[in-house]
């Protein structure tokens, strides 16, 4: 997921004044950051200083939210002014003070960053929230640092860390290095990643260019094998935009602990760097491979095309790619690639959320639910579409790809964002009988639903539609679960057949894959009979769901070639 900074600070008001010729210059903040022991774990203290101004008053805005996690600026205590005759007051936003001060006058702020219950949930979304403990530290910049009110094009930032002894430091800025300098926008000061402790570091080279590997505990997969995927996957996607200008990059592994759903990967773009939390127990396998892929991709699908809003372009093409590159570049077979593609088809098949019109997905896409997963599903069937389509209308010399490269340079050449025609066009160029802004309208905005292209996979590949399953708890899980009583409960469902009942009191849960409709749910209960187990498949009655099986008549190397890449994983 590409987290949107950008948006967030134009609803502070960043950035919406007018320029005049001295705003062209940076604005200057400086940020003297130390790790200090506190309890059982650690806590971040932080001076800011900036430049006060004529006013003798302004803004200073708090971390507030980031990619679905709300209240940031509860972690932050002790917040106080440090400069001689400066003083904070509050304002109607939680997240924002009034600073004033002497005009003219340097301003230093202070405050600290203290451990976050929820960044030590579990939670996937979690993650993504300041962790501070005894061996180690992670955070990211937009939930980490206060800023003043700023009207530059750039900033100029100096950072100077302090950490305890023997801990490694790495970040977005410059692996290592506890004295940085950056000049740059605020939104990408504010998307750094920053992380200290036992991280062992790794210097890879991918096109040609350095990565800095970041890793920490014992996983079931070598570093080597993590190192050597890294880099692979890196080179494959600048190969596609023939993009190698990074000086630097940081690709950052923060393990986590099993889930017992069948996995916790998650991970975030950032700032020259993909971040990216994975359970350690398990091997470096494709779930794992695609999240870095995925975030990766953001690099130029979200930094380098920026759009507003179009969900289904930055995530939905984001997740068509981050699939096919990966078959590309040989780690993963087109088994596992079809394997993948049928899993969004059962998802988009079984979404309640399918059929809804794209400003509703907008504001759910946060939500956590199936809007959430509603944008990336449409986008990659339109990606699909279009890409067969452009096939076909050039004889195979042209794909998708070519459309993409040609945003990249519309996006570079204009300095902004691109719009759902502009897309359009750029696939129009090449497959002038489509109507790609017709399907944007009927699908994603009308709330359309899209059937797969059966050339969607290559020769390779028939489509047929099967009875697939969904996934049914057969009762309200949620509600059961916070109560510990049994609620919800469907009569005609296999949770009703196998004995569960309203009112039945919760003792335990053996068994519970979420989503996993061959999967088991397994209660222990209690009711006025006593208490026993109660175990069920949760599968609903099935439904038509288009799935793409292997053709026996094409070979393995046909298809590969087809998708752009002619060498099975074994042989590279």
């Amino acid at each position: 997921m590409k987290a949107v900074f950008a948006c967030a600070l134009l609803l502070l008001g960043i950035g919406c004044q007018p320029s005049t010729a001295a705003d062209t210059a940076p604005g200057r903040l400086s940020y003297a950051a130390s790790l200090v022991p506190a309890g059982n774990g650690m806590r971040l203290d932080v001076e800011l200083s900036f430049p006060g101004g004529d006013a003798g008053r302004t803004r200073l805005y708090l971390p507030s939210h980031f990619s679905g996690q709300r209240a940031l600026y509860e972690n932050v205590h002790n917040l106080r002014a440090a400069s001689p005759g400066a003083a904070l007051a509050d304002t109607d936003q939680p997240d924002v003070k009034t600073v004033t001060f002497p005009p003219g006058q340097d301003v230093r702020v202070r405050y600290e960053i203290a451990p976050d219950p929820q960044g030590a949930s579990g939670q996937p979304g979690a993650y993504f929230r300041p962790a501070l403990s005894a061996q180690e530290f992670h955070g990211i910049g937009t939930t980490l640092w206060a800023y003043p009110a700023q009207y530059h094009k750039t900033v100029s930032v100096s950072l100077h860390w302090t950490l305890p002894l023997g801990w490694t430091f790495c970040d977005s800025l410059g692996a290592g290095q506890t004295d940085q300098a950056f000049t740059g926008t605020l939104e990408q000061f504010l998307a750094s990643a920053y992380l200290a402790g036992d991280y062992r570091l790794r210097t890879l080279r991918a096109a040609g260019q350095p990565i800095t590997l970041a890793l920490r505990g014992k996983w079931k997969s070598s570093d080597d094998a993590l190192a050597s995927v890294s880099a692979r996957i890196v080179e494959a996607e600048r190969e596609f935009w023939d993009d190698r200008d990074f000086p630097s990059f940081l690709v950052a592994v923060v393990p986590t602990e099993p889930a017992g759903d069948g996995g916790s990967d998650a991970g975030v773009e950032l700032t020259h760097t993909v971040l990216l939390f994975g359970d350690k127990s398990r091997a470096l396998d494709f779930s794992f491979q695609y999240v870095l892929a995925h975030e990766l991709f953001h690099t130029w699908n979200a930094d380098a095309i920026r759009t507003e809003g179009l969900y289904w372009f930055s995530e939905g093409f984001t997740d068509y790619y981050a699939r096919l590159l990966l078959l590309r570049a040989g780690l993963i077979s087109t088994d596992e690639y079809a394997r993948d593609v049928n899993r969004v088809l059962r998802e988009y098949a079984q979404s309640p959320a399918r059929s809804r019109p794209g400003d509703e997905a907008a504001r759910g896409f946060y939500a956590g639910s199936d809007l959430s997963r509603l944008p990336y599903q449409q986008g990659m069937l339109l990606a699909a579409r279009w890409n067969v389509q452009i096939r076909a209308a050039t004889g195979g010399k042209s794909s998708l790809d070519d459309a993409m490269r040609d945003l990249r340079r519309t996006a570079r050449a204009n300095d902004a964002p691109v719009t759902a025609p502009d897309i359009a066009g750029a696939v129009s160029r090449y497959a002038s009988q489509a109507d790609p802004l017709g399907d944007v309208r009927r699908v994603v905005t009308g709330g359309g639903t899209l059937s797969p292209e059966p050339g969607a996979l290559g020769p390779g590949w028939a489509l047929r539609t099967v009875g697939v399953a969904p996934f049914e708890a057969g009762f309200d899980a949620r509600a059961t679960l916070d109560a510990r009583v049994v609620s919800g409960v469907k009569p005609k469902s296999r949770a009703f057949g196998a004995g569960l009942r309203d009112g039945q009191e919760v003792l335990g849960c053996t068994a519970w894959t979420p989503g996993d409709a061959n999967g088991r749910i397994a209660l222990t209960v209690r009711d006025a009979e006593g208490s026993r187990d109660i175990e069920w498949t949760p599968a609903g009655d099935p439904i038509p769901t288009p799935q793409f099986v292997r053709a026996k008549a094409v070979s393995d190397a046909d298809c590969r070639a087809w998708f752009g890449n002619p060498t099975p994983p074994a042989a590279r």
